[in-house]
Protein backbone atom coordinates (compact mmCIF):
# COMPACT_ATOMS: atom_id res chain seq x y z
CA UNK A 1 0.00 0.00 0.00
CA UNK A 2 2.92 2.25 0.42
CA UNK A 3 4.53 1.69 -2.27
CA UNK A 4 0.94 2.07 -4.16
CA UNK A 5 0.87 -1.28 -6.00
CA UNK A 6 -2.58 -1.16 -3.05
CA UNK A 7 -4.66 1.17 -3.31
CA UNK A 8 -6.39 2.29 0.60
CA UNK A 9 -9.36 1.10 1.41
CA UNK A 10 -12.67 1.98 0.56
CA UNK A 11 -14.50 4.17 3.04
CA UNK A 12 -17.13 1.53 3.32
CA UNK A 13 -13.89 -0.45 5.18
CA UNK A 14 -13.15 2.04 6.83
CA UNK A 15 -16.04 2.59 8.64
CA UNK A 16 -16.39 -0.90 9.56
CA UNK A 17 -12.67 -1.30 10.63
CA UNK A 18 -13.24 1.48 13.28
CA UNK A 19 -16.57 0.37 14.33
CA UNK A 20 -14.94 -3.09 14.93
CA UNK A 21 -11.59 -1.17 16.91
CA UNK A 22 -14.19 0.85 18.86
CA UNK A 23 -13.41 4.07 17.07
CA UNK A 24 -15.78 6.77 17.21
CA UNK A 25 -13.71 8.52 14.24
CA UNK A 26 -12.29 7.22 10.90
CA UNK A 27 -9.66 9.52 11.20
CA UNK A 28 -8.05 7.70 13.88
CA UNK A 29 -7.36 4.73 11.06
CA UNK A 30 -6.31 7.24 8.37
CA UNK A 31 -4.43 10.20 10.04
CA UNK A 32 -6.70 12.75 7.91
CA UNK A 33 -8.46 15.23 9.98
CA UNK A 34 -9.93 15.98 6.96
CA UNK A 35 -11.64 12.20 7.39
CA UNK A 36 -14.32 13.46 9.81
CA UNK A 37 -17.14 10.58 8.51
CA UNK A 38 -18.41 9.19 12.09
CA UNK A 39 -18.06 5.30 12.77
CA UNK A 40 -21.78 5.36 14.75
CA UNK A 41 -23.80 3.80 11.88
CA UNK A 42 -27.75 3.56 12.64
CA UNK A 43 -29.56 2.45 9.80
CA UNK A 44 -32.90 3.19 12.08
CA UNK A 45 -36.10 0.36 11.81
CA UNK A 46 -39.77 0.96 11.69
CA UNK A 47 -40.15 -0.10 15.08
CA UNK A 48 -38.09 2.52 16.33
CA UNK A 49 -40.62 5.32 16.53
CA UNK A 50 -42.99 3.44 18.73
CA UNK A 51 -40.19 2.57 21.36
CA UNK A 52 -39.15 5.93 21.16
CA UNK A 53 -42.72 7.45 22.43
CA UNK A 54 -43.24 4.87 24.75
CA UNK A 55 -39.47 5.60 26.10
CA UNK A 56 -40.04 9.33 26.11
CA UNK A 57 -42.73 9.83 27.36
CA UNK A 58 -43.40 11.45 30.68
CA UNK A 59 -46.73 10.98 32.35
CA UNK A 60 -47.57 13.84 34.90
CA UNK A 61 -51.42 12.02 35.99
CA UNK A 62 -52.32 8.91 36.62
CA UNK A 63 -55.71 7.18 37.34
CA UNK A 64 -55.20 5.99 41.23
CA UNK A 65 -58.29 3.86 41.19
CA UNK A 66 -56.69 1.86 38.31
CA UNK A 67 -56.35 -2.02 39.26
CA UNK A 68 -52.83 -3.48 38.02
CA UNK A 69 -51.87 -7.21 38.12
CA UNK A 70 -48.08 -7.08 39.06
CA UNK A 71 -47.84 -10.47 38.11
CA UNK A 72 -49.02 -10.17 34.64
CA UNK A 73 -46.72 -7.56 34.14
CA UNK A 74 -43.85 -9.96 34.80
CA UNK A 75 -45.59 -12.34 32.64
CA UNK A 76 -45.77 -9.74 29.93
CA UNK A 77 -41.89 -8.52 30.34
CA UNK A 78 -40.88 -12.89 29.85
CA UNK A 79 -42.89 -12.85 26.65
CA UNK A 80 -41.54 -10.19 25.04
CA UNK A 81 -38.18 -11.08 26.07
CA UNK A 82 -39.27 -14.44 24.65
CA UNK A 83 -40.44 -12.76 21.59
CA UNK A 84 -37.05 -11.10 21.23
CA UNK A 85 -35.08 -14.08 21.28
CA UNK A 86 -37.21 -16.92 18.99
CA UNK A 87 -38.12 -14.40 16.50
CA UNK A 88 -37.02 -14.55 12.73
CA UNK A 89 -37.92 -10.71 12.91
CA UNK A 90 -36.81 -9.91 17.01
CA UNK A 91 -36.81 -6.08 16.33
CA UNK A 92 -40.46 -5.59 14.36
CA UNK A 93 -41.88 -8.13 16.61
CA UNK A 94 -40.38 -6.32 20.07
CA UNK A 95 -41.64 -2.92 18.84
CA UNK A 96 -44.83 -4.68 17.98
CA UNK A 97 -45.75 -6.07 21.55
CA UNK A 98 -43.42 -3.72 23.70
CA UNK A 99 -44.51 -0.05 23.30
CA UNK A 100 -47.42 -0.90 25.53
CA UNK A 101 -45.67 -2.92 28.34
CA UNK A 102 -43.39 0.41 30.08
CA UNK A 103 -46.22 2.29 29.86
CA UNK A 104 -48.32 0.59 31.91
CA UNK A 105 -45.58 -1.08 34.13
CA UNK A 106 -44.70 2.95 34.70
CA UNK A 107 -48.22 4.04 35.90
CA UNK A 108 -48.18 0.36 38.31
CA UNK A 109 -45.36 1.71 39.95
CA UNK A 110 -46.87 4.85 40.60
CA UNK A 111 -50.10 3.60 42.02
CA UNK A 112 -48.87 0.87 43.80
CA UNK A 113 -46.97 0.36 46.79
CA UNK A 114 -44.96 -1.58 48.87
CA UNK A 115 -43.52 -5.39 47.45
CA UNK A 116 -46.21 -4.77 44.32
CA UNK A 117 -44.27 -1.97 43.63
CA UNK A 118 -40.87 -3.43 43.80
CA UNK A 119 -42.29 -6.22 41.14
CA UNK A 120 -43.67 -3.40 38.85
CA UNK A 121 -40.61 -1.49 39.10
CA UNK A 122 -38.63 -4.58 38.04
CA UNK A 123 -41.50 -5.56 35.20
CA UNK A 124 -39.95 -1.86 34.26
CA UNK A 125 -36.56 -2.95 34.19
CA UNK A 126 -36.53 -5.62 32.12
CA UNK A 127 -38.86 -3.67 29.89
CA UNK A 128 -36.07 -1.27 29.20
CA UNK A 129 -33.56 -3.91 28.85
CA UNK A 130 -35.25 -5.03 26.41
CA UNK A 131 -35.87 -1.63 24.52
CA UNK A 132 -32.02 -1.52 24.35
CA UNK A 133 -31.57 -4.40 22.98
CA UNK A 134 -33.60 -3.12 19.89
CA UNK A 135 -32.89 -0.17 19.93
CA UNK A 136 -29.09 -0.88 19.70
CA UNK A 137 -27.34 0.18 16.10
CA UNK A 138 -30.91 1.62 14.49
CA UNK A 139 -31.62 4.13 16.73
CA UNK A 140 -29.07 7.55 17.84
CA UNK A 141 -27.16 7.29 20.86
CA UNK A 142 -29.36 9.72 22.72
CA UNK A 143 -32.49 7.88 23.06
CA UNK A 144 -30.13 4.77 23.82
CA UNK A 145 -28.50 6.78 26.97
CA UNK A 146 -32.12 8.15 27.57
CA UNK A 147 -33.67 4.23 28.12
CA UNK A 148 -30.54 3.40 29.98
CA UNK A 149 -30.90 5.72 32.60
CA UNK A 150 -34.14 5.12 32.85
CA UNK A 151 -33.54 1.52 33.48
CA UNK A 152 -31.30 2.13 36.20
CA UNK A 153 -33.44 4.33 37.84
CA UNK A 154 -36.31 1.52 37.74
CA UNK A 155 -33.57 -0.86 39.10
CA UNK A 156 -32.87 1.46 42.65
CA UNK A 157 -36.67 1.82 43.01
CA UNK A 158 -36.91 -2.27 42.53
CA UNK A 159 -34.20 -2.40 45.23
CA UNK A 160 -33.88 -5.90 43.38
CA UNK A 161 -30.14 -6.54 43.51
CA UNK A 162 -30.15 -8.68 40.40
CA UNK A 163 -31.97 -5.69 38.62
CA UNK A 164 -29.40 -2.78 39.69
CA UNK A 165 -26.54 -5.57 38.67
CA UNK A 166 -28.04 -5.94 34.76
CA UNK A 167 -28.87 -1.93 34.77
CA UNK A 168 -25.58 -1.66 35.33
CA UNK A 169 -23.84 -3.74 32.89
CA UNK A 170 -25.88 -1.71 30.44
CA UNK A 171 -25.27 1.38 31.82
CA UNK A 172 -21.44 0.55 31.89
CA UNK A 173 -21.66 -0.67 28.54
CA UNK A 174 -22.75 2.44 27.02
CA UNK A 175 -20.27 4.25 29.12
CA UNK A 176 -17.10 2.17 27.79
CA UNK A 177 -18.34 2.84 23.76
CA UNK A 178 -18.00 6.18 24.80
CA UNK A 179 -14.86 6.72 25.85
CA UNK A 180 -15.65 6.55 29.66
CA UNK A 181 -13.69 3.40 30.01
CA UNK A 182 -12.58 4.46 34.04
CA UNK A 183 -16.33 4.98 34.97
CA UNK A 184 -17.35 1.76 33.16
CA UNK A 185 -14.84 -0.40 35.14
CA UNK A 186 -16.00 0.65 38.26
CA UNK A 187 -19.45 0.41 37.77
CA UNK A 188 -19.06 -3.23 36.06
CA UNK A 189 -17.05 -4.06 39.42
CA UNK A 190 -19.97 -2.42 41.93
CA UNK A 191 -22.13 -4.75 39.94
CA UNK A 192 -20.38 -8.05 40.77
CA UNK A 193 -20.18 -6.70 44.78
CA UNK A 194 -23.80 -6.59 44.30
CA UNK A 195 -24.45 -10.12 43.71
CA UNK A 196 -21.55 -11.47 45.75
CA UNK A 197 -23.39 -11.92 49.21
CA UNK A 198 -25.96 -13.75 46.84
CA UNK A 199 -23.83 -16.50 45.02
CA UNK A 200 -23.88 -19.06 47.70
CA UNK A 201 -28.05 -19.44 46.66
CA UNK A 202 -29.93 -21.75 44.51
CA UNK A 203 -30.41 -19.21 41.58
CA UNK A 204 -27.81 -20.03 39.27
CA UNK A 205 -28.87 -16.36 37.27
CA UNK A 206 -27.12 -14.59 40.14
CA UNK A 207 -24.02 -16.74 38.90
CA UNK A 208 -24.20 -16.22 35.39
CA UNK A 209 -24.84 -12.20 35.79
CA UNK A 210 -21.79 -12.60 38.26
CA UNK A 211 -19.80 -13.66 35.44
CA UNK A 212 -21.36 -11.23 32.79
CA UNK A 213 -20.38 -8.29 34.95
CA UNK A 214 -16.90 -9.64 35.80
CA UNK A 215 -16.58 -10.13 32.26
CA UNK A 216 -17.26 -6.32 31.49
CA UNK A 217 -14.99 -5.81 34.04
CA UNK A 218 -11.84 -7.65 32.14
CA UNK A 219 -12.82 -6.41 28.89
CA UNK A 220 -12.88 -2.68 29.91
CA UNK A 221 -9.86 -3.22 31.40
CA UNK A 222 -8.11 -4.75 28.67
CA UNK A 223 -9.26 -1.82 26.64
CA UNK A 224 -7.80 1.11 29.31
CA UNK A 225 -4.50 -0.01 28.30
CA UNK A 226 -1.55 -0.48 31.06
CA UNK A 227 -1.87 -3.40 33.65
CA UNK A 228 -4.93 -3.18 35.45
CA UNK A 229 -6.21 -5.67 38.29
CA UNK A 230 -9.51 -6.13 39.29
CA UNK A 231 -9.84 -7.72 42.93
CA UNK A 232 -11.52 -10.72 43.69
CA UNK A 233 -13.78 -9.49 46.67
CA UNK A 234 -16.44 -13.11 46.41
CA UNK A 235 -15.88 -16.46 48.19
CA UNK A 236 -13.55 -18.13 46.29
CA UNK A 237 -14.96 -21.05 45.80
CA UNK A 238 -17.23 -18.80 42.98
CA UNK A 239 -13.82 -18.26 41.46
CA UNK A 240 -14.64 -20.33 38.18
CA UNK A 241 -16.95 -18.04 37.45
CA UNK A 242 -14.75 -15.03 37.27
CA UNK A 243 -13.41 -13.98 34.09
CA UNK A 244 -10.38 -12.89 35.31
CA UNK A 245 -9.34 -16.10 37.01
CA UNK A 246 -7.97 -19.70 36.34
CA UNK A 247 -8.18 -22.80 37.42
CA UNK A 248 -4.64 -24.73 38.19
CA UNK A 249 -4.31 -27.41 40.21
CA UNK A 250 -7.30 -26.89 43.16
CA UNK A 251 -6.19 -22.96 43.42
CA UNK A 252 -7.32 -20.23 41.90
CA UNK A 253 -5.76 -17.64 40.15
CA UNK A 254 -6.79 -13.86 39.57
CA UNK A 255 -4.65 -12.52 36.99
CA UNK A 256 -3.58 -9.28 35.82
CA UNK A 257 -4.05 -8.47 32.40
CA UNK A 258 -0.98 -7.14 30.25
CA UNK A 259 -1.59 -4.58 27.23
CA UNK A 260 2.12 -3.62 26.48
CA UNK A 261 3.96 -6.23 24.15
CA UNK A 262 6.57 -8.89 25.48
CA UNK A 263 5.12 -8.05 29.08
CA UNK A 264 4.60 -11.12 30.85
CA UNK A 265 1.24 -11.37 33.32
CA UNK A 266 1.23 -11.27 37.18
CA UNK A 267 -0.97 -13.11 39.03
CA UNK A 268 -1.66 -13.61 42.54
CA UNK A 269 -3.16 -16.62 43.42
CA UNK A 270 -5.78 -17.34 46.25
CA UNK A 271 -6.31 -21.04 48.18
CA UNK A 272 -9.57 -22.48 46.66
CA UNK A 273 -11.88 -25.25 48.43
CA UNK A 274 -10.38 -28.40 49.06
CA UNK A 275 -10.35 -30.45 45.91
CA UNK A 276 -12.05 -34.45 46.35
CA UNK A 277 -10.18 -36.46 47.96
CA UNK A 278 -11.00 -40.12 45.86
CA UNK A 279 -7.97 -42.06 46.20
CA UNK A 280 -6.35 -41.98 42.58
CA UNK A 281 -7.00 -46.06 40.80
CA UNK A 282 -3.81 -47.10 39.10
CA UNK A 283 -2.74 -46.97 35.96
CA UNK A 284 -3.65 -50.29 33.66
CA UNK A 285 -0.66 -51.67 32.07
Amino acid sequence: MEREHLLPPRLEMLVKLADALDLHEVAALTGDQAATVSAARRKGHEAVPAIRETIEETVLVVDREQHYDVDALVDRAAYAWRVGHTSATPRADVGRVLPSLPRDARRAARVLTGPDRRTANTALVAAYALAEQALAWVSDSALLWLSADRRITAAEQADDPASLAAAAWVVGNVWRSTGRGNEALRLAVGAADVLAPYLDGDDDSMRALWGACRLHAAITAARLGGTRFVTLTTPTRWCLASPMTTRTRGRCSATRIPTSPGRRSQSTSVRAEPRSTRPKQSART
